[in-house]
């Protein structure tokens, strides 16, 4: 049975809208936006977890400024220095902001 048929048959019973509701479709989750950027190493999270890293603006997303991003895997900062320049790409996922790619320049 199709959506629709099933809200035809809950409106048809009397039933409340709000099952209707309930049976509707959900709008599919958007992929998250990708951003690409350069800054530089400030420090690293405990085991390379994470670095914070003093940004250039980043176009659509926000000013220059120092902030916290994850490592996508395992070792993935591991070849990197605190003061390093680095351009890197990452994803903001529900307000964690992960490191995609990111490479020494």
């Amino acid at each position: 049975m199709n959506h629709l048929s099933l809200a035809a048959l809950l409106l048809a019973l009397g039933l409340p809208s709000s099952l209707m509701l309930a049976c509707s479709p959900r709008p599919a989750a958007s992929a998250p936006r990708i951003y690409e950027t350069r800054g530089t190493i400030k420090s690293f999270g405990p085991n390379r977890a994470y670095a914070t890293i003093h940004h250039d603006t980043i176009p659509g997303y926000m000013e220059a400024m120092t902030m916290s991003f994850e490592a996508r895997e395992e070792g993935q900062l591991a070849p990197f220095e605190v003061g390093q320049r680095v351009s890197f790409s990452f994803s903001d996922e529900e307000g964690r902001r992960v490191i995609l790619t990111i490479r020494k320049e």
